[in-house]
């Protein structure tokens, strides 16, 4: 699996399609690792390239200028902490 971490400042809109005028099915923040699906998708505006990401639960496309090159998650992205579910702690007798 691959992943690409978020660069823009704002963070960025994960899309329904590959194009702006789509809708917005969830807002990944700066620095946040988003699952790869597809890391070159050709948009449908402006020549800008897209990448297929799965991000909190949600499929869809982000703008490729707003996310860095993709690469193996960090230890930290695996983690429940980095939005992973967790589980909840079995109690012991």
């Amino acid at each position: 699996m691959q992943v690409v971490t978020v660069t823009a400042d704002g963070g960025a809109n994960v899309r329904s399609g590959p194009a702006v005028d789509t809708m917005v099915v969830t807002v990944v923040p700066m620095d946040t690792e988003i699952a790869v699906l597809d890391p070159k998708v050709p948009g449908a505006d402006m020549g800008l390239a897209w990448v297929k990401v799965n991000a909190n639960g949600q499929t869809g496309y982000v703008r490729s200028d707003l996310v860095g090159a993709p690469h193996a998650p960090t230890a930290a992205a695996a983690s429940p902490a980095a939005g992973a579910p967790a589980t909840a702690p079995t109690a012991t007798p």
